[in-house]
């Protein structure tokens, strides 16, 4: 009686093994799964959200902001300092395209008067098949700054995942 709600974090070992984790997911009582999603980092949308959307499973989109890349905070990274995080996680190459794919959202996709950060999040929290976004924040400004994502046009008052609340 003490467990009220059960989730997964998805494995990053091989997109057959996230597959497996998150079909078995309601087998074994699990309402959630957490995994990576963010703009630049889609794959969960194509191997996993269908089957969170029938199995009627929450997800909950961890790096929303690929890790700082989407902060704006590192326009000019060519890697990360071997003490941080993000280290060996992402190498030059990935960097890269990474970068050149968010100044094409920078270009292209941006709204008016939202900054990347609120892009980003609200594009994730968008998706029908996430329900929360998890991003990481460091200042009391990051906190109301990440709730007030919520009240962009991007996310829709109808979304599947909405409470009402």
């Amino acid at each position: 009686g003490k467990i009220r709600q059960l989730g997964i974090s998805v494995s990053r070992k091989s997109s057959e093994w996230r597959q497996y984790q998150t079909r078995r997911a309601t087998g074994v009582g699990a309402g959630a799964i957490q995994v990576k999603f963010n703009r630049l980092e889609r794959d969960a949308e194509s191997e996993l959200f269908p089957e969170c959307l029938d199995q009627d499973l929450g997800v909950l989109a961890r790096v929303p902001l690929a890790s700082g890349l989407l902060s704006g905070r590192y326009q000019t990274v060519t890697s990360f300092d071997e003490f941080e995080s993000r280290a060996g996680k992402y190498d030059v190459q990935m960097i890269a395209r990474m970068q050149k794919e968010m100044e094409g959202i920078i270009k292209d996709e941006l709204p008016e008067n939202v900054s990347l950060p609120e892009y980003a999040l609200a594009w994730s929290l968008s998706h029908p098949a996430v329900s929360c976004v998890i991003p990481g924040c460091k200042t009391p400004e990051h906190v109301r700054m990440n709730a007030s994502v919520a009240d962009l046009p991007l996310v829709d008052d109808n979304h599947p995942q909405a409470t009402g609340t």
